[in-house]
């Protein structure tokens, strides 16, 4: 009996391998709740709540979370908690640490140490002690990259008997067969991610702006929603790329958009792990990603799946592989990659390393 427990249900990359993950517990006939902090977010639709065993707490804050999820895993103590994300990593390891709970516990750790800079001085050791006191009350400790364990092995020390395994993300590769590929004279490049600072978007869009310089025939459009949308759209105004650059909403399906695009791009600042490089794989896409602090490196395997630029690269340098990258003919043949994180292998993975 498995407990997953997620913070919200925004379009993000834990969100998704929480609600996958809680999909293929089903599907393998394995009790399952789904424990839910804040039900905000695109990814709610994805669920049947008719038929899903789903649990919203609606509390905003993680702090005014600890006493509610205490006392609702003390009635569940049979369960095992998988926590998907650190934020409640961190709420579970202190209901531990105070006793507050007798579960089993699994955490994943999703991104890398890598925001330790911008966190309040002040804050730094109580962030560090907090983050090893949960982390050494843990069963096991599922990374979804070598990258995201080493730089959380290097931060903080954590007991031999815990239980550390590098795992990829869970994806759900819905059918394709039906998406049509469109007649177009076009040549469309696209980044799927949150319009948030992490996604480095900005950058991409100047790089875009170079490489129109060399093929006017270029299109941009970035799929997602997030903070930075006015932000970007006035980048987009001063640079008088209305025509060329379209912000389109987070939508459930990219299959259709990856199906017409001719180049797929990111720039990450950092990438815990990178579902829409292995959707991108799956639809055959050509990739041109920055080497980002995380798992892209480890799924393209070097550069053998999709071309990878060193992370300090220009963006002269950047629009430049963008059309190297278009005027390329090589055929790819990336879908078999891709289905090495298929939903059910990939939670087979989990079940055994949670259940010993």
């Amino acid at each position: 009996m498995i407990i997953i427990l997620i913070h919200n249900l925004k379009s993000g990359g834990a969100q998704k391998v929480a609600i996958n993950t809680f999909k293929a517990l089903q599907e393998k006939k394995i009790k399952t709740k789904l424990i839910v902090m804040n039900p905000i977010g695109e990814l709610i639709n994805e669920l049947d709540m008719k038929k899903s065993n789903v649990h919203f707490f609606k509390t905003k804050k993680s702090r005014y979370f600890i006493f509610k999820l205490a006392f609702f895993l003390k009635k569940n103590s049979k369960y095992i908690v998988f926590s998907m994300i650190r934020e409640m990593n961190l709420v579970l390891g202190i209901c531990k640490f105070f006793r507050l709970i007798d579960n089993k516990i699994t955490g994943r750790e999703a991104n890398p140490i890598n925001n330790w800079s911008n966190l309040n001085i002040f804050l730094r050791p109580i962030y560090r002690i907090l983050l090893r006191l949960s982390y050494n009350s843990f069963n096991c400790l599922i990374f979804n990259s070598n990258f995201t364990k080493d730089s959380i092995l290097n931060f903080i020390n954590i007991k031999k008997s815990v239980i550390k395994k590098v795992i990829g993300n869970p994806i759900i590769f819905k059918n394709y067969k039906y998406v049509k590929k469109i007649p177009k004279k076009k040549i469309i490049l696209t980044t799927i991610g949150r319009l948030e600072k992490q996604k480095n978007h900005s950058y991409i869009i100047d790089a875009f702006n170079l490489a129109l310089k060399n093929n006017n025939n270029l299109y941009l459009q970035l799929i997602g929603n997030g903070s930075f949308k006015n932000k970007l759209k006035n980048q987009i105004k001063n640079l008088n790329l209305e025509k060329k650059v379209k912000i389109i909403p987070y939508t459930d399906n990219v299959y259709k958009i990856l199906k017409n695009t001719d180049l797929f791009i990111m720039a990450s600042l950092w990438e815990g792990f990178g579902n829409v490089i292995v959707e991108a794989l799956y639809m055959n896409c050509r990739i041109l990603s920055l080497k980002s602090p995380g798992g892209i490196n480890e799924i393209l395997e070097n550069g053998k799946f999709g071309k990878i630029l060193p992370i300090h690269s220009s963006r002269e340098t950047y629009a430049d592989h963008i059309n190297k990258e278009i005027e390329s003919k090589s055929k790819l043949n990336t879908r078999n990659k891709a289905l090495e994180y298929d939903y059910l292998k990939i939670t087979d993975q989990y079940i055994e390393h949670m259940i010993l």
